[in-house]
């Protein structure tokens, strides 16, 4: 089926008449209802076929332990913000990390959150005490890239960047460490 008023051309700017801004209406309506183009209406050439591809979530883990040691010079895993995923080397993927609040007993220093991709830290994220509270503020990370073609491991790991207290994230079932991995294209 076409258009019910195919010869209708929008100029901007033009002035319309009543009759005129009716059968744009009528355009519109066909179109919404799915009945306005015909089969091949639009050229397979003129689609972008990227932006059809949903976000597709590959894998997901979060924690919500209430204990983790404390942050020293050697870095320390979060077992359950680990994952594997299986990538074939074209796809894009998005893997985003959040980890909410943790405490610190020196202001000043520095923890650092560490996402590997087996033994290699891809992404870093770092955050201080402040002063006062002992509060370290909640830290997000996001690294976009294709990963070659294999089954890829993902870790978080943490380290105490800077100073000499005792840092910790600290994960509750209301502050929960989440990692996800998801296929942009």
């Amino acid at each position: 089926m076409s258009l019910p008023n195919p010869s209708m051309a929008f100029i901007p700017f033009a002035i319309l008449t009543a009759d005129e801004m009716n059968d744009l209406v009528e355009n519109d309506q066909a179109l919404a209802a799915g009945t306005g183009l015909n089969n091949d209406a639009v050229p397979g050439s003129r689609l972008d076929i990227t932006t059809l591809l949903p976000r597709i979530v590959l894998a997901r883990a979060s924690t919500g332990a209430a204990s983790t040691a404390a942050a020293t010079t050697t870095p320390i895993n979060i077992p359950s913000l680990s994952l594997s995923a299986a990538m074939n080397g074209t796809h894009e993927i998005e893997i985003a990390l959040s980890i909410p609040i943790g405490t610190g007993t020196v202001p000043n220093d520095i923890i650092e959150y560490q996402l590997k991709d087996g033994g290699t830290v891809i992404a870093r994220g770092r955050s201080v005490v402040i002063s006062g509270t002992g509060e370290i503020p909640s830290v997000a990370l996001l690294w976009l890239g294709v990963p070659t073609a294999a089954t890829h491991n993902y870790t978080v790991d943490y380290v105490r960047f800077a100073g000499s207290g005792n840092l910790r994230p600290v994960f509750s079932t209301s502050g929960q460490g989440v990692i996800t991995i998801k296929r942009t294209r």
